[in-house]
């Protein structure tokens, strides 16, 4: 779990960097983290994938990125309103689309008759 936790904030600062990636470094570093996490789960029959997910999701959404855009929309006259929400749906969209996509790539389980989405 912690481990994962640092593939996401690593892959997260490396695709931040660069300024044509930067929008999407959520997705990446999620893509990245569930991947790990998949294969990780599938190798190991009695895991789950959700113990890592977890670890790196807590590091890719930090609320230090809502405690700054509120701080700027306090002292502002709010004209970073639309950049608060932007940021949060954004990064909130980014981690989805990255789950999502490695689930596809390489499902946890190698059972035939599981349903990706169980309740």
């Amino acid at each position: 779990m912690m481990f994962s936790g640092c593939l996401a904030y690593t892959v997260s600062y490396f695709t931040s960097l660069s300024e044509a990636v930067s929008p999407l470094s959520p997705a990446i570093a999620a893509f990245a983290m569930g991947l790990f996490a998949n294969v990780l789960a599938s190798f190991y029959n009695h895991r789950s994938a959700v113990e890592p997910i977890l670890g790196g999701v807590q590091l890719l959404v930090p609320g230090s990125l809502g405690l700054k855009t509120v701080l700027s929309f306090i002292t502002s006259s709010g004209t970073s309103s639309g950049s608060f929400l932007y940021n949060i749906f954004a990064t909130s969209l980014g981690v989805s689309v990255g789950l999502f996509l490695s689930g596809m790539c390489i499902f946890p389980n190698r059972r035939k008759r599981v349903g990706l989405m169980t309740f």
